[in-house]
């Protein structure tokens, strides 16, 4: 297969509205945005439902689950985090909403997170009881899974204060709607992950290796305080307590003195038996395990917690702890005891839920007692399953997983900070990045007592199913340093935790720069950039571009045995050729080094049936003669099918939508032969083209009002263009 430096648009599906611009429907690519999601004043997601026709239940799929930011895109696809109408619902469906604060605003946007298509108006009211209808559409099921919905419109000439949308679900059933907000900039509203500012890992997740990993599954790691010993939970192998029928059994693993993991051990009685046995935490000393469930009798086990303390001869019988008004509706439940032994995580489902498994705190009443679980609140907990909490040895700094935020897969591992001692007020979660979290479920994980490491399971690259890997945390989203945590007590007697950042202090060199296409030099959003010594293969560095292209490379000065000459800048992103560029030492001459002459750019890949907009091959108006600007890009495609002897294309060619159809119909055709009969002069053979015209049947921009009289110049000009798709390699 060769790569061709052809840039690829994704055509976004319109839709026709009143008193707007053009609908600027962003489509889901699934390519996900990594920068952070700034607070941005002039954007108001709805805070308060004012009115709705139906929900599907008062908790999970609620009519308040459209309140905020988005929590579904940009993954999108169902979720319980949405707002949906009861079952079986085929009346007219609508859903009132109210904004915080009054605005002019000159857009709307609707967080389409399943089903999109079944919005039929979008109308906005003033104080006065004004109305302004922005947005009218035929509802119908589009052929996407979701989309955020953008619609610009005039300046409102009134302050907007409610919103409402009316939707059909017989037209569209089992549609759910993520978020509804307004702004009054032209910056278009977006769905973002809550990613901390300038994170980025220094290198890619490892497996610890065929002496822990094998082809079963290998979940809940949890290291030792001193990092030396592991323990971890492996499913239904032959050397389990109850042998292959045994779901799970705990096993072990030491380090030798080089940092190696030895083979791994089962830990044997009295901890393991037929029963599911599981280590949930493990205290300071390394004295003290956490066990899921209470042990009894002949292998029964029942829904709870232990505790087994190591002793002379091994590890203790374990003991059951009481919880008053212990009460799991789940099948799951997750423990985890805190460092300083007074509080214990639980992560289950009540009747106090948001939905499903939340994640609650209990207080030590006594050796083995502990009081009612308290639930830590909407920050942290969320319509869908919340669970796996590690809380770091900070006592702020939790770790845990949901796919109720915005993420990139089912469940992600995302970081909160402890902002007081009620166990309620936590900062904004934060996501840990796609350097730990996948499209799959990221859960059960641990960080050593220094919090340099996080341990997980992960299916991605695993030797099995799933794997334990460990990766190094940036300063950003480690546990905060003991010496910076300070105490006050505030009028309400609460202790109000403050801490504050540590600055970086290792040595290194920045290297910056722009990923772009090789074709159109048009930025690239979202590659993952890579500096690996070529000499041993391993990765020095890691960092993903952002949503302009731009990129930054911290490159650690942790040896002085690493040569500079040896060092590789690689670039991945999804459907283009992996970029490899030799790393000189020029590029280090300064502390933070701009990267001007190389080349960053990538050439896509292009593969069978794969259409390509071509928005630079144009023509004048009701002409078909090729213009230089057009030559230029067919010579370029000259080049690529002359270097790919067996490719054969489709020509087709599109008008704008003034004059009639059949009038535009024979123009197109023209055009697209005018354009393959200039590559037959240059030496393709007819027999590798296609030509076909489609007229405006086929339009990329739909005018304001969908009027063909009020597009600019530049709208037809861009719907006068060229298409090519691969018919065959």
């Amino acid at each position: 297969m060769k790569f061709i430096p052809f840039f690829v648009l994704l055509f976004l599906q319109t839709a026709i509205y009143t008193y707007a611009q053009k609908d600027t429907v962003s489509m889901l690519t699934k390519k996900l945005v990594i920068k952070e999601q700034s607070k941005n004043e002039h954007i108001q997601w709805a805070y308060k439902v004012n009115k709705f026709s139906s929900q599907f239940s008062n908790k999970v799929r609620a009519a308040n689950q459209i309140l905020g930011k988005p929590n579904v895109l940009p993954a999108g696809g169902s979720s319980v985090c949405a707002w949906a109408v009861e079952k079986k619902s085929n009346q007219a469906a609508f859903i009132r909403v109210a904004f915080e604060k009054p605005i002019k605003a000159i857009q709307v946007a609707v967080a389409e997170s399943y089903n999109p298509g079944a919005i039929e108006k979008i109308i906005l009211y003033g104080k006065d009881n004004q109305v302004l209808i922005v947005y009218q559409n035929t509802p119908k099921l589009l052929d996407t899974s979701s989309r955020m919905l953008n619609v610009f419109f005039e300046p409102a000439p009134f302050d907007i204060i409610e919103g409402e949308l009316v939707l059909q679900p017989e037209k569209v059933p089992d549609f759910e709607i993520d978020a509804f907000g307004i702004s009054d900039t032209t910056d278009t509203i977006k769905s973002r992950i809550n990613v901390a500012s300038n994170l980025k890992y220094f290198f890619l997740k490892k497996s610890l290796g065929a002496n822990i990993n094998t082809e079963y599954d290998e979940i809940s790691p949890v290291i030792s305080p001193d990092g030396k010993t592991i323990f971890f939970d492996r499913k239904y192998s032959p050397e389990n307590a109850g042998g292959k029928s045994d779901e799970d059994d705990i096993w072990f693993s030491q380090s030798d003195t080089n940092g190696n993991w030895l083979p791994a051990v089962n830990i044997g009685p009295p901890l393991n038996n037929k029963g599911n046995n599981f280590v949930q935490s493990i205290t300071p000393d390394g004295n003290t395990l956490l066990l899921g469930n209470i042990y009894g009798e002949k292998n029964f086990m029942f829904p709870g917690v232990s505790i087994s303390n190591k002793t002379k001869n091994g590890w203790s019988i374990p003991v059951a702890q009481t919880i008053e008004n212990f009460q799991n509706l789940s099948k799951s439940v997750n423990f985890y005891l805190t460092s300083d032994n007074k509080y214990l995580l639980i992560a289950m489902e009540t009747d106090s839920s948001y939905g499903g498994v939340d994640i609650f705190v209990c207080f030590r009443t006594g050796e083995n007692n502990w009081s009612k679980p308290k639930n830590l609140g909407p920050t942290i907990n969320t319509a869908a399953n919340d669970f796996s909490p590690f809380l770091a040895s900070d006592a702020v700094t939790l770790y845990y997983s949901t796919s109720g935020i915005s993420g990139y897969g089912k469940e992600d591992v995302f970081m909160a900070r402890r902002l007081d001692e009620t166990w309620l007020n936590w900062s904004e979660p934060r996501n840990l990045c796609d350097a730990i979290n996948t499209k799959g479920s990221d859960t059960k994980f641990t960080t050593s007592a220094s919090g340099k490491y996080i341990y997980f399971s992960s299916t991605e690259n695993s030797t099995g199913l799933n794997d334990i890997f460990k990766i190094r945390l940036p300063e950003e989203v480690k546990p905060i340093d003991e010496k910076l945590l300070l105490t006050h007590t505030t009028k309400s007697e609460n202790t109000k935790i403050v801490y504050k950042v540590v600055p970086f202090k290792l040595s290194f060199d920045s290297l910056k720069g722009i990923i772009q296409d090789a074709f159109t030099e048009k930025n690239i959003n979202d590659a993952k950039v890579f500096v690996v010594n070529k000499i041993t293969g391993d990765t020095i560095a890691y960092s993903t571009g952002n949503n302009n292209g731009e990129f930054s490379l911290i490159v650690p000065k942790k040896d002085e045995s690493i040569d500079e000459r040896d060092l590789q800048l690689v670039i991945v992103k999804d459907g283009f050729e992996k970029k490899v560029i030799n790393i000189d030492t020029e590029y280090f001459e300064s502390e933070y080094q701009i990267i001007g002459n190389v080349d960053t750019k990538m050439n896509v890949e292009i593969k069978v049936d794969k259409a390509i907009e071509f928005h630079n091959i144009y023509f004048n108006y009701g002409k078909a003669e090729l213009n230089q600007n057009s030559i230029s890009v067919l010579d370029k495609i000259i080049q690529i099918m002359n270097e790919n002897e067996k490719m054969a294309i489709e020509l087709s060619a599109h008008t704008d939508c003034r004059s009639s159809a059949d009038f535009n119909l024979n123009l197109s055709e023209k055009r697209a032969n005018s354009a393959k009969n200039y590559m037959v002069s240059k030496g393709i053979s007819e027999e590798r083209i296609t030509a076909k015209g489609y007229g405006k049947t086929r339009l990329l921009v739909l005018c304001k009002n969908n009027d063909c009289l009020k597009c600019s110049e530049q709208e037809h000009a861009a719907n006068r263009r060229i298409e090519v798709k691969i018919l065959k390699m």
